[in-house]
């Protein structure tokens, strides 16, 4: 990005977007798992780490990069160097990207410093600074550092302090920054607050659904009588690639007047749509009922920093991905055989609890062909999850997002189509119950 800075050497953290996401989905990291911390929104949708590293060009580039490091695979850096090599050299800057491999594992160890000083010097076409000083300044503040630490337990690293460390070299105790933190984003956002006006257009450029250009594949795998009506197994492929489970609950009695269908999330997957209050009420007016394990969920799961770290790095996040999952259920019964003969499909309804609430919304403003849709019990802003220990999990959403949208903007683009927003003390009955009760009032 500066120009001005003409040698760098870059330490012990490169690998290709396909390692990363693989390494991290194995849980390859000295601590066990990898998170967003370290992750660019849509970087990987952007340019790979060997165009990146190539736009440097013509300042000196040394990755220096341990051979034993788990979360950072000596495989991955030399791809990416030699990626960028090419670059270097198609700009007429060939020699000025290099690969240096060292001995040890992850960290700024004496083995990485001495390489990266070295390079840097002989950037300048100065003499290498030789062997390091004894200085007690580089000693660790605890016992087992990066440099040796492992993802599995007995080389974990150890959160115990040195005693013997140099005073002032870290803080006594630890300190607890969140507060700060959701102090200042509170802030910011009560700033934008007064200027937001989210449009259709911004949500759609943001979300816009990326459902299979084919049409969605349904297969019915099991079809059994119930006691209440009928119930199917699916497996429906809503994306290239992408396959996720559903049941299909269908009523036991047959009017002129097909039912309408309601589309059950939960964030525990079907099962937990299946269990919930919301669908025993739904199923008790004589509705159909859809319920999907969305992406990472139910059938779907996996371990959720690691599937959002994945998809944060893409075109399409973790949200996005879910609201790709819900209307590509839509399109399912839109256009599946027997849909004008089994349920109207003028009246499918979105519900989703807690996290999933928003998944549902955004469906709904996205597609008219969703009739209503209901968020509950769940916060009545995303102001109220800024929170110092929130109970909901970040990865549930977008970057930004109170940059472009809050709750009440979702509501106010799906009219006249009801979209509500309920609180966290509203029970699944009563906020099903008032959004079916708002749509067979329509009809």
């Amino acid at each position: 990005l500066d120009p001005r800075i003409s040698a760098a050497a870059i330490c012990c953290i490169l690998n290709t977007h396909a390692g990363q996401v693989r390494d991290a989905a194995f849980g390859t990291g000295w601590d066990g798992w990898v998170d967003l911390c370290n992750q660019v929104p849509r970087l990987a949708a952007t340019a790979s780490m060997g165009l990146v590293l190539g736009a440097a060009a013509p300042s000196c580039v040394t990755v220096v990069h341990a051979i034993d490091d788990p979360p950072f695979p000596i495989a991955g850096a030399r791809a990416v160097v030699r990626e960028a090599e090419a670059v270097y050299e198609a700009l007429g800057a060939g020699g000025h990207a290099h690969l240096v491999e060292v001995s040890g594992g992850h960290g700024l160890h004496a083995q990485m410093r001495d390489a990266a000083a070295s390079a840097l010097a002989r950037s300048f076409g100065l003499p290498a600074p030789g062997a390091e000083a004894p200085v007690w300044l580089l000693e660790s503040a605890y016992a087992v550092t990066h440099d040796v630490a492992r993802a599995d337990a007995p080389l974990a690293q150890t959160h115990v302090r040195n005693p013997a460390r140099l005073s002032g070299e870290a803080l006594s105790a630890s300190i607890d920054t969140n507060s700060v933190i959701v102090g200042i984003a509170r802030a910011r956002a009560a700033r934008l607050r007064h200027d937001r006006e989210p449009s259709l257009a911004e949500l759609t450029a943001l979300f816009g659904p990326s459902v299979a250009p084919g049409g969605v594949r349904g297969v019915v795998t099991n079809h059994v009588v119930l006691a209440e009506g009928s119930g199917q197994r699916l497996t429906l492929d809503v994306a290239a690639g992408v396959t996720i489970d559903a049941v299909f609950l269908l009523p036991k009695e047959w009017t002129d007047e097909t039912p309408g269908v309601l589309i059950a999330i939960d964030e525990r997957g079907k099962a937990g749509a299946l269990a919930s209050t919301g669908v025993a009420s739904a199923r008790a007016r004589g509705w159909a009922v859809l319920a999907a394990d969305l992406r990472g969920t139910g059938e779907s799961a996996a371990g959720e920093f690691e599937l959002a770290t994945a998809a944060w790095l893409l075109d399409r996040d973790l949200l996005a991905s879910r609201v790709d999952d819900v209307l590509a259920l839509v399109q399912w019964l839109s256009e599946r055989y027997s849909t004008g003969q089994q349920i109207n499909a003028r009246h499918i309804a979105v519900w989703g609890s807690e996290a999933f609430g928003l998944v549902a919304l955004l469906a709904a403003v996205l597609d008219e062909r969703i009739a209503g849709a209901a968020s509950g019990p769940f916060a009545e802003s995303l102001e109220e999850l800024l929170a110092a220990s929130p109970a909901i999990t970040p990865m549930a959403f977008p970057f930004g997002a109170l940059e472009t949208f809050d709750l009440a903007d979702l509501a106010r683009l799906g009219r006249p189509r009801p979209l509500r927003v309920v609180g966290p003390r509203a029970d699944g009955a009563a906020v099903v119950g008032g959004l079916l009760d708002a749509l067979e009032a329509s009809r």
